[in-house]
C-alpha cells in the first residue's frame, strides 16, 4: 500500500498523506499500518453496492468500516475474495450469499458508471465530500469540515466575516 500511495501521489506528497492519515486515524481510534495490500477495489465496491441495495446505508457503512479495518489495520487485501467475504460476514452477510454476489458480477456496471462519473467530475482521492460546492478530498481533520459548515451557515445568514482589530 505504501508504494501505491507513492505511485499515485509522488514520494513527497505520499509522506504528507500518510502523516495526515496517521494523525486523523489516531483521533478516531484507528491505527493505520499501511502494510495491507490495495489493488483493484472493484469487487469491494460491488459488494458495498449490493449490501446497500439489500440492507440500506447503515449496513453499507458497517461493511465499509469492516473493509477499511481489513486493509488498514489487519494487513488484509481487498483484491482477495476470502478477505472480502470475511469482511462481509463480520457485518451479518451470510458467507454463501457474499460468495454468490462476488461470483455473479452483480453491480459491476453500476459501480463502473459511478467511478466514471466521479473521475469525470474531478474526484482524485477518497473519501471526497462536497459541502455546498466546496470539495474536501482525502482524510481531513474535523476542523476542515467545521469551517466548511460555518461558511455555509454564514452564507445562509448573509454574514460577511469581519476582522476586529
Amino acid at each position: 500500500m505504501r508504494q501505491r500511495i507513492a505511485d499515485k501521489n509522488g514520494e513527497v506528497m505520499a509522506e504528507g498523506i500518510k502523516t495526515r492519515l496517521l494523525r486523523v486515524g489516531r483521533a478516531a481510534g484507528i491505527v493505520f499500518d499501511f502494510e495491507g495490500r490495495l489493488g483493484s477495489t472493484r469487487d469491494a465496491h460491488r459488494l458495498l453496492w449490493r449490501v446497500g441495495k439489500r440492507s440500506g446505508g447503515e449496513a453499507q457503512t458497517r461493511l465499509a468500516e469492516s473493509l477499511f479495518a481489513k486493509v488498514f489495520e489487519e494487513k488484509g487485501d481487498v483484491t482477495r475474495r476470502a478477505d472480502l467475504v470475511d469482511a462481509a460476514t463480520r457485518v451479518g452477510v451470510e458467507r454463501g450469499q457474499a460468495e454468490e454476489w462476488l461470483e455473479s458480477g452483480v453491480g459491476g456496471e453500476e459501480v463502473d458508471e459511478e467511478a466514471r462519473g466521479a473521475r469525470e467530475s474531478g474526484v482524485r482521492h477518497v473519501p471526497t465530500f462536497e459541502v455546498n460546492g466546496r470539495r474536501i478530498e482525502g482524510a481531513e481533520d474535523g476542523g476542515v469540515f467545521y469551517e466548511a459548515f460555518v461558511a455555509v451557515k454564514e452564507r445562509e445568514m448573509n454574514v460577511v466575516p469581519r476582522w476586529v482589530t
